[in-house]
């Protein structure tokens, strides 16, 4: 299965905090903001904790929220195998940033 936005969040989550030991986590980011108001971006480093808000945008909010999480493919295997069966005609430092 292809991952969905609740698997994508739960990596950019630091599981570290948790009490996990692992330190392998993908790194993450979240690109803010409001429509018509260039000087309104903002940028948020990841990982991020499990408290913070992060949704996708709704008609109230006027913040538009745009995560981004690097080598999504190394953590969900299924992702991986979509990708080498669909674009595994490409070489691998050019399929990095799909």
């Amino acid at each position: 299965d292809i991952p969905c936005w609740s698997d994508v969040m739960e990596l950019a989550i630091d599981n570290c905090s948790n009490g996990d030991a692992e330190e392998d986590f993908p790194t993450s980011r979240i690109i803010q903001h409001i429509p018509s108001q260039l000087d309104s971006f903002q940028l948020d480093l990841g990982p991020f904790d499990s408290n913070d808000e992060i949704l996708p945008v709704d008609e109230f909010n006027q913040v538009v929220q745009t995560l981004v999480v690097n080598d999504v493919d190394r953590f969900i295997t299924s992702l991986s195998d979509w990708m080498d069966a669909n674009f595994g005609f490409l070489p691998r430092w050019r399929r990095d940033d799909a």
